[in-house]
């Protein structure tokens, strides 16, 4: 089904060039899927422009998302994708991965790599101006992400990585005024030319589009709370409930849920859709 949604999404990269390809690439457990209180465990890839998931895996219960993303990602035409991820995913045969099919990545840095992780804080950051800057607003928290880039020198703990980054992430709540900051590092191997600051700072921040798309799915479609749990039920549904939020989206809607009680009334008060020419100059094919 992915496949075929796929066929017909809009084109993540604009007529101008600007805007890089983001595919995202994250994990699920689908909570309710276990009366013993395990759970079925997905591994998603969706594009960040239209939160469209094109393919989706399911994790066996002694693995973990780790090994199931190159077979993941060798359904999906990479050239000209970057593919983003969280810190789990920054491994080295990742990065080979992903540039050996004519993609690139950028990927979070965190405590599971100690190594490259001191690297990338031992650069020059103080001496770096900022370089972009972005704001969000969602949950009851305004967000404000503050980015560096630093050109890296060959030999870093990554291959192929020519580009690091600083994020400033600074949080606060709507109601109680409190805020939180967190700085995060992040790797990339697309060289400065490729891509700009500002296109980095809108990578980091459009990968959360799948937790985006998590959330439509355990809110709006009860997800969480559901009780199917036989053999591939889970998976299957957790497939049609990404078809419909990938449809939703190609319809021209922003909002799941409205979309969803939109398409839920009689056909009377259906007269105020956004209507959606769906592009196919180009098809993203799958395996």
């Amino acid at each position: 089904m992915g496949a075929r949604l796929a066929r017909y999404a809009t084109d993540p990269v604009d007529e101008d060039g600007d805007t890089l390809a983001g595919l995202a690439v994250d994990g699920q457990a689908v909570r309710g899927s276990r009366a013993d209180g395990t759970a079925v465990h997905l591994l998603a890839a969706a594009f960040h422009a239209c939160q469209t998931v094109i393919a989706q895996r399911r994790i066996t219960a002694k693995s973990n998302d780790i090994p199931a993303l190159a077979p993941l990602l060798d359904r999906i035409d990479l050239r000209g994708v970057v593919v983003t991820a969280n810190a789990m995913h920054t491994q080295r045969a990742h990065a080979e991965h992903a540039m050996a099919a004519g993609g690139h990545y950028v990927l979070v840095v965190n405590g599971n790599q100690k190594k490259l992780r001191k690297q990338l804080q031992r650069l020059p950051w103080k001496q770096n101006p900022l370089q972009a800057r972005t704001t969000g607003t969602g949950h009851g928290r305004r967000k404000v992400r503050r980015l560096k880039v630093c050109t890296v020198r060959p030999g870093l703990l990554l291959p192929h990585a020519v580009q690091a980054m600083e994020v400033k992430r600074r949080r606060t709540h709507h109601k109680t005024g409190k805020a939180k900051t967190k700085t995060v590092h992040a790797i990339t191997s697309l060289p400065p030319e490729q891509a700009s600051p500002t296109q980095l700072a809108e990578l980091i921040q459009n990968h959360w589009s799948v937790e985006a798309l998590h959330h439509g799915r355990d809110v709006t479609f009860g997800q969480d709370a559901s009780r199917i749990r036989t053999g591939s039920a889970p998976r299957a549904m957790a497939t049609l409930h990404n078809l419909a939020i990938g449809l939703i989206r190609q319809a021209g809607w922003t909002n799941i849920a409205t979309a969803a009680d939109h398409y839920r009334s009689p056909p009377a008060r259906n007269s105020h859709a956004p209507t959606h020419n769906l592009r196919t100059h180009r098809p993203w094919t799958i395996g």
